[in-house]
């Protein structure tokens, strides 16, 4: 069974080329199961074995947005969580505090 990876962006749309075709597809590359999910666009389509699982969150609360991001992490039940922005980080540490206390979250703090 290959080690699922979700990659959560709040920031991103879901096929910029550093989430997509950088780190989605060397993940890929490597073995693990990839799904991208960001809250700039409602995309749900699997394109070249990467997962979009991805939802509109322009109008919602932070704290909306950031239980919809723990919902979709819910359904994934990733093995490690990739982020780069605080709102998705927030619902990942939720996840893993409630849900999967093995899973790994790296922060990608390479725009910061």
């Amino acid at each position: 069974m290959k080690n699922k990876v979700v990659i959560l962006s709040s920031g991103h749309l879901p096929k910029d080329e550093r989430i997509f075709s950088k780190i989605g597809f060397s993940l890929n590359a490597n073995g693990y199961a990839v799904v991208i999910c960001t809250s700039t666009e409602e995309l749900h389509t699997n394109q070249e074995s990467i997962l979009f699982d991805c939802f509109n969150g322009e109008k919602l609360t932070k704290r909306k947005k950031i239980n919809k991001f723990y919902s979709h992490l819910s359904s994934h039940s990733p093995d490690v969580i990739i982020s780069s922005e605080p709102l998705p980080i927030l619902a990942a540490h939720q996840f893993k505090k409630r849900i999967n206390p093995s899973c790994k979250i790296i922060s990608d703090i390479t725009e910061w």
